[in-house]
């Protein structure tokens, strides 16, 4: 029994050190995971509140609003705010995606946003800038229940949105809409068991920033994966499923995941990478900052995945204030528009 003691010491620190390096999915984003449609194989989650209320992220936005005061001050921006009491930097708090596999994607999703909304007031304005300028509403309004649905004025009004109370915004497929305000319909919404037990796997960064996809046989034979992918990485078609994380405090650290069918697509797939990093590294080799950000970045090959994790700390982030580069460069704004940033 002596013996074994410290071989179970020793696998209990390595799960509590494992546990520290992961943060899990967001409660409130679970609860909503089942809420979103069914045929959702692409999903995508941001806390906007916990990005944008950051130590990091502040400073970039404070840095922002410096260098743009003609676009933070705009008219009529500032008119929106006043009338409608909603200001889109302070008050949408999440945001939740899913989306069905391409060509769908675009027609068969629903998005479940968070945050403090007046419809009322929302409505009135809108309204009120179509009338001054003699333009028909941009909706036409469908009643369901105790909701207003709002169909944009399309051909074929698929799409709608609705504020499902004075917190949460749904936008999406008509369809899933009206069975998710009468609660109808349940085979109809709610992500697969197994694709949340493989985000609870895969996302190492599950409380702030992530997006993962499934890529089904539907989509690999309809020949709908982009074609510079097919063409850079000939076994693309043996990709499974693609996992993204990342966190934001006062640095900023990320993984990503690729499943593939075989091992051998993960080896090809990570020693691409590696290959396309070094080079990289070769052309920014005369910048520092840079290169010491690409080399916090670990590309490793787990079985069938290929698995990369890069973290820009507080120390990177300090060398780019401290010479005045990115955002604190003083000729940031003049920059932007040419698309050097």
């Amino acid at each position: 029994m002596r013996r074994i003691m410290p071989l179970l010491l020793l696998a209990v620190l390595v799960s509590l050190a494992c546990q520290r390096g992961q943060t899990e999915l967001a409660s409130a984003a679970r609860a909503d995971l089942q809420r979103l449609p069914a045929a959702s194989h692409m999903v995508f989650y941001c806390d906007v509140d916990k990005v944008t209320h950051s130590p990091l992220a502040e400073e970039v936005l404070q840095q922002l609003e410096k260098h743009m005061q003609r676009e933070v001050h705009d008219r009529d921006f500032a008119e929106f705010q006043a009338a409608t009491g909603f200001d889109p930097r302070r008050d949408v708090h999440t945001i939740l995606v899913g989306a069905a596999p391409l060509p769908d994607s675009a027609r068969r999703f629903g998005a479940i946003v968070r945050g403090r909304f007046e419809e009322q007031r929302l409505r009135d304005y809108v309204r009120q800038k179509a009338a001054e300028e003699h333009a028909e509403s941009p909706w036409r309004e469908e009643t369901v229940g105790a909701h207003t649905l709002y169909i944009p004025q399309e051909k074929d009004g698929d799409m709608a949105f609705c504020f499902a109370d004075s917190t949460t915004l749904y936008v999406g497929e008509r369809e899933w809409l009206r069975a998710l305000l009468q609660n109808e319909k349940p085979e109809s919404r709610g992500i697969k068991p197994e694709m949340l037990a493989a985000l609870q796997r895969k996302l190492r960064y599950g409380d702030q920033f992530w997006f993962a996809l499934e890529l089904t046989e539907e989509m690999k034979k309809s020949h709908h994966l982009p074609a510079e992918l097919r063409h850079n990485f000939p076994k693309a078609e043996d990709i499974n499923a693609v996992a993204f994380s990342a966190r934001v405090d006062k640095g900023l650290a990320f993984e990503g995941q690729v499943e593939c069918g075989k091992a051998e697509t993960s080896k090809l797939l990570t020693e691409a990478l590696r290959g396309g990093l070094a080079a990289v590294k070769l052309s920014v080799a005369a910048d520092r900052p840079t290169v010491d950000a690409l080399n916090s970045i670990a590309i490793e090959q787990k079985d069938n995945k290929m698995v990369m994790h890069g973290e820009l700390s507080e120390q990177f982030f300090n060398k780019l204030r401290e010479q005045k580069l990115f955002i604190w460069d003083e000729k940031f704004a003049q920059r932007r528009p040419h698309g050097e940033i």
